[in-house]
């Protein structure tokens, strides 16, 4: 599974609350904070390449920018929510631990669990107006502060230069990227940068950029039906017709979070 930024979270100023959901999702990160909460069921979370079993009773604590990705669940009955709080209601949480992370991103309380739980479903839904729902936010991450430890630390090296890498290729896809130029400009060796790479997303570069490219072409004759798809495939940064078709037939989409039926 391809990781990627998933640039649109950090533009959406909107509190998102998915509850009972199939969650699997390719690597990913954003800004903003990001809350699994598991009162019944199971889920594997990847978090900047450990992976973690979160279980009944877990909260599972996603900080901004870390990497992660959720596996597939295989539990017949899910009672879970993910929380995912824009930057605009985390400035008063994330300047309290600066320069801090979570000594385990993994909290295991089941009351707190259903709390949380009761709070995203009572105050913190759609139906509600702007500030109650900003209300509730504070008291619900507060609450997870309460029992979240926070240590000095300092991420490491690795973590830093894939976000870079995919920051930087989720603006420039549609140029020319090589291996030897992203190592160049990043300054590291191209064999440490493949390492990297692969370790955090799982796939090649080539790929990598294909998705993203698939992606380019998909949502532009969505938007635009009557536009010229020998055009959009060059604009796309492919360079062939056939390296679209084959990468068509080769690369699956991308996976969504998707409600349950």
């Amino acid at each position: 599974m391809e990781a990627f930024y998933e640039e649109y979270r950090d533009d959406d100023e909107n509190l998102s609350v998915m509850r009972s959901c199939s969650y699997f999702f390719p690597p990913h990160f954003h800004r903003t904070l990001e809350i699994l909460i598991v009162n019944k069921g199971s889920h594997t979370v990847v978090l900047n390449g450990v992976p973690y079993a979160v279980k009944d009773g877990d909260i599972f604590f996603c900080g901004s920018y870390d990497l992660h990705s959720y596996g597939v669940s295989n539990c017949a009955e899910q009672d879970d929510c993910i929380v995912i709080v824009p930057a605009r209601l985390t400035s008063a949480f994330n300047e309290r631990h600066k320069g801090l992370r979570p000594a385990s991103p993994v909290i295991h309380e089941p009351e707190l669990c259903r709390e949380l739980l009761s709070i995203a479903d009572r105050w913190m839904s759609e139906g509600n107006a702007n500030a109650v729902r900003g209300a509730a936010t504070e008291l619900f991450l507060s609450l997870i502060e309460e029992k979240l430890p926070m240590a000095p630390g300092k991420e490491k090296d690795e973590t830093q230069l894939i976000r870079m890498i995919l920051s930087y290729l989720s603006s420039h896809f549609r140029e020319d990227v090589t291996l030897p130029y992203l190592a160049k400009k990043f300054g590291y060796t191209e064999a440490h940068v493949s390492r990297v790479f692969h370790r955090y997303t799982n796939t090649g570069l080539p790929r990598y950029l294909n998705r993203l490219r698939l992606n380019y072409v998909e949502d532009r004759r969505k938007n635009d039906p009557a536009a010229d798809l020998t055009q959009v495939i060059f604009e796309s940064g492919f360079k062939s017709i056939p390296t679209y078709y084959r990468a068509k037939t080769q690369i699956e989409p991308l996976a969504t979070r998707t409600s349950r039926t």
